[in-house]
């Protein structure tokens, strides 16, 4: 049995997974990405009770994590992005009701 190869199969999912969440992100299907996120996370629970943190593994998880940390800053980014839009259309969205208040005041 290869554990080598065990343990990057299963780091795979993780990843997978990961890429899949930023496409989603990227397409604004929110929804995907929280079902997403909550798979991943079980997946990354059971990925580490089956391959704890060690000195044989500890390379490969240094690599995998800063890889893992990237995708984050895209997915927060993308996020950030998103949010910035739906404020700038809230306050569009507020000042039109207010023009259309006043103007019905007078």
């Amino acid at each position: 049995m290869n554990t080598t190869c065990e343990i990057e199969q299963s780091w795979l999912a993780i990843e997978i997974t990961s890429r899949t969440m930023r496409e989603a992100a990227k397409t604004e299907d929110w929804s995907q990405v929280l079902e997403l996120a909550s798979a991943r996370h079980l997946n990354v629970l059971s990925h580490f009770q089956c391959f704890p943190v060690g000195p044989a593994n500890a390379d490969f998880y240094r690599h995998q994590l800063m890889v893992m940390l990237d995708g984050e800053k895209e997915l927060q980014a993308l996020t950030l992005l998103a949010r910035k839009r739906v404020m700038q259309e809230s306050s569009i969205v507020n000042h039109n009701h207010r023009a259309v208040g006043a103007y019905l005041a007078q």
